[in-house]
């Protein structure tokens, strides 16, 4: 997925660019984001840097230079979310499962999808990667940061910090649509093999 974000421009010249107008990144970052906010208060240090060469070089040669422009897909983002957590379990003993909870459930609606989506995250020291349709041709990949009342916080690379729920939905229609099947979840389940649940 690749999301084209709206460009400042004055007199006709762009005065900046973010991830996501000129690149299909978006799920490269969201994979090293989910990871880096889900070990922030687990003693490691900072790992974002190490988390994207990991995760670029995961990818497959022959789907370069074609991903950097037309992004990653689910299975490409749970091939690169594999290599990372591998590193992270070679480098600091940390053992996280890689999940795909709804991969093959249908909802009702939104208000279903959040609260399946939020008491599976409570019952877990782990992450979300949302999978967004803004349209029928573009996508993205973001971080759930909270599930609030009103909005969804996010952690994007793109510099988009949250979404109205009321702007949203779970099937095809004009508001940006939440894809279940495709919410991709970092599960930490122990530290140097001491599972979370025994820890103090």
């Amino acid at each position: 997925m690749a999301v084209k974000s709206g460009v400042h421009e004055i007199a006709g010249r762009t005065l900046k660019y973010q991830q996501g107008q000129l690149d299909g990144l978006c799920g490269i970052y969201s994979v090293v984001n989910a990871l880096n906010y889900l070990l922030e208060n687990n003693d490691t240090p900072q790992i974002a840097e190490d988390l994207f060469e990991v995760v670029l070089r995961a990818i497959p040669r022959k789907m370069y230079p074609d991903v950097l422009f037309s992004g990653t897909t689910l299975a490409d983002l749970r091939l690169v979310g594999k290599a990372a957590v591998r590193y992270l379990d070679s480098r600091w003993n940390l053992q996280i499962k890689v999940e795909q909870p709804f991969i093959r459930r249908r909802f009702v609606d939104q208000a279903q999808f959040l609260e399946e989506l939020e008491q599976y995250m409570a019952e877990r020291a782990a992450v979300a990667i949302l999978g967004i349709d803004w349209s029928a041709l573009a996508g993205h990949w973001t971080v759930l940061q909270s599930i609030r009342s009103d909005e969804l916080k996010l952690i994007d690379s793109s510099g988009l910090k949250s979404l109205k729920r009321r702007g949203t939905s779970v099937r095809a229609s004009s508001k940006p649509r939440l894809c279940p099947d495709q919410t991709t979840v970092f599960n930490l389940v122990a530290v140097e093999g001491v599972a979370i649940r025994d820890l103090p």
